[in-house]
């Protein structure tokens, strides 16, 4: 089981819906998969690391997305940053980043910071 490797089944959820069925509940259901069922995510709890890194990428590749994965340790344990891209229609040469740490702080299940970040 390694963080690197997205496609092994961490956490049992369903997969993104389309974009055009976005909506709160479905944005509700994604803060508590990761506050809720997976939980704190740090280097003194990997595993929560991992199951995070494990769900979003299922959730992006459900949606058509490529995702990149940018690796490294911290204190020894692999971490990684997950980076996607989509082109505007308008511009395409415009850029617009948005971001959302999916860690968390210890002894924190990150609902109110990392959880909504990364439902949006």
């Amino acid at each position: 089981m390694g963080l690197l490797n997205a496609t092994d089944p961490q956490v049992t959820a369903p997969l993104a819906a389309p974009l055009d069925t976005l909506n709160e509940e479905n944005l509700k259901q994604h803060v508590y998969m990761l506050a809720g069922e997976i939980g704190e995510r740090n280097i003194k709890r990997p595993e929560g690391l991992i199951n995070a890194a494990h769900y979003i990428s299922r959730q992006w590749q459900a949606m058509g997305y490529q995702i990149r994965t940018l690796g490294y340790h911290a204190d020894d344990i692999p971490c990684a940053n997950l980076e996607i891209s989509q082109r505007g229609i308008g511009d395409p040469d415009r850029v617009i980043v948005v971001a959302a740490h999916y860690d968390t702080i210890g002894g924190c299940p990150g609902a109110n910071d990392n959880g909504s970040g990364l439902a949006a």
